[in-house]
């Protein structure tokens, strides 16, 4: 297999990891909420914000693993790709949803 061929079909899935990543760092090491959360949400403070960092960030490992997941179905079949990607963005807007509406 080329990396050329890999390159064009993971391009996109990889800019998605890169942009989870990011959101990562800012959630798990420097602890900021304001990507996350609206500025018209109330301030999370103490036990509460750690909590909500630990479930975000698990959060967006599964959607990284989910995307790695779509990379791999990818180079086996455009169809199932597609499948896959589509089950772990419902279930990943569903979870945040749940998350945002535990923490509002």
């Amino acid at each position: 297999m080329n990396w050329n061929i890999i390159w064009d079909k993971a391009g996109i899935p990889l800019l998605t990891i890169a942009v989870c990543g990011y959101y990562l760092y800012q959630l798990g090491v420097k602890k900021d909420l304001r990507g996350i959360r609206s500025k018209y949400q109330r301030e999370l403070v103490g036990e509460e914000k750690e909590a909500f960092i630990k479930e975000g960030v698990l959060l967006l490992v599964l959607m990284i693993a989910g995307v790695l997941l779509e990379i791999v179905c990818s180079l086996i079949s455009p169809w199932l790709s597609i499948v896959e990607i589509t089950v772990v963005v419902v279930a990943e807007v569903l979870l945040w949803k749940r998350l945002a509406e535990k923490y509002q």
